[in-house]
């Protein structure tokens, strides 16, 4: 019924990009009907009757900036399921292909104030609280500075498969170059690293991208669900404090943002967002990145209100989830279990 792309960053369309192109045309799926996908492109960012064309000399430059970025992605590249020298770019998928795209704002960027909340099939209720209109129109302002710098001119353009293709590459490329804490040494002991991370002092990330990117609240069955992508804690508290007032219920689940990494979960974001479950999406396995971080752990671990949670990891082997395992008696006494799934799409939760 809907599939949302939270952002243009390799580890949220990678797999989308691939399974597209064996899906083929959305008329005549090979693998399954898809009705609507939500995406913000580059036609998202800008109004397109302020566009021009691009000259010859031009769109060599903006094929020159699509080449700069790949490169910073070729070491991740390694065990894609497809190289990007042969991936089109998400958005050319789904225009030559004929998916509908952002149907539910007849076309136009999905973000808090143009779509607050979506009905789908009349029983799950989709609440939009990321992005809103500053975080589209910082990366729209990142993206003509990134221009600029080429000599690209300062004027929107119209060559609409070239455009989409470089701003997505360039967002993958500046979240390859994020910054993260460094790592906390366990050193007496298990609580005492705890505190510690806890104590670390917060820097949100700046990330236009990821401050891009699609958040959400699903209720369905009685359930509901934070789903946060890789925005910034900033807006997730906005959001739902626009929602909810000073009323912010207990979620039956909260996955934790950007992979539970230093910048994106802050303390004010855990105790914002109290749940009974939290899903940490990452195999932890990235060379830069030792996601989750221990701080949003140390949060939630050391929660002044014990509210019972579990901690669930969508892979068994994550090297955060094994070092757990071998302080289960505190944990215990802190409410907290932990689980890793064998099959990462086997969720529960107690």
């Amino acid at each position: 019924d809907l599939i949302i792309a939270t952002h243009s960053d390799l580890d949220h369309i990678g797999g989308l990009i691939y399974f597209l192109q064996l899906n083929g045309k959305a008329d005549v799926p090979k693998i399954i009907p898809v009705k609507e996908i939500w995406f913000n492109g580059y036609k998202h960012l800008i109004s397109l009757e302020k566009t021009r064309n691009l000259s010859e000399e031009e769109v060599y430059k903006m094929k020159e900036v699509i080449a700069d970025c790949k490169k910073y992605l070729k070491p991740d590249l390694e065990d894609q399921l497809i190289s990007l020298e042969k991936a089109a770019s998400l958005a050319k998928l789904l225009t030559e292909n004929g998916y509908s795209w952002n149907k539910a704002t007849e076309g136009q960027a999905i973000k808090s104030e143009t779509l607050p909340q979506f009905e789908l099939n009349n029983d799950i209720l989709i609440r939009v609280i990321s992005p809103d209109n500053s975080k589209i129109d910082l990366l729209s302002s990142e993206w003509q500075d990134e221009l600029l710098s080429r000599g690209l001119g300062s004027k929107p353009f119209s060559n609409a498969d070239l455009l989409e293709e470089a701003l997505e590459v360039w967002e993958m490329a500046i979240a390859e170059n994020e910054e993260e804490e460094g790592p906390i040494a366990i050193t007496t002991d298990f609580e005492t690293m705890l505190q510690q991370a806890q104590l670390q002092k917060f820097k949100e990330d700046e990330s236009p991208a990821n401050g891009s990117s699609i958040a959400l609240i699903l209720e369905v069955g009685g359930k509901r669900i934070l789903f946060s992508g890789d925005a910034h804690p900033s807006q997730l508290i906005q959001g739902l404090k626009n929602i909810y007032g000073s009323s912010i219920p207990i979620f039956d689940m909260v996955k934790l943002p950007h992979h539970g990494a230093f910048g994106c979960n802050s303390k004010e974001l855990i105790e914002t967002a109290q749940s009974r479950a939290y899903l940490i999406s990452t195999n932890g396995e990235h060379e830069r990145y030792s996601h989750p971080s221990w701080s949003p752990l140390a949060h939630i671990i050391l929660r002044e209100n014990k509210l019972p949670c579990t901690l669930i990891f969508n892979y068994r082997d994550n090297p955060i989830l094994k070092e757990m395992e071998c302080h289960q008696a505190f944990l215990k006494t802190r409410k907290t279990k932990i689980k890793g799934l064998e099959n990462p799409f086997e969720i529960k939760y107690e």
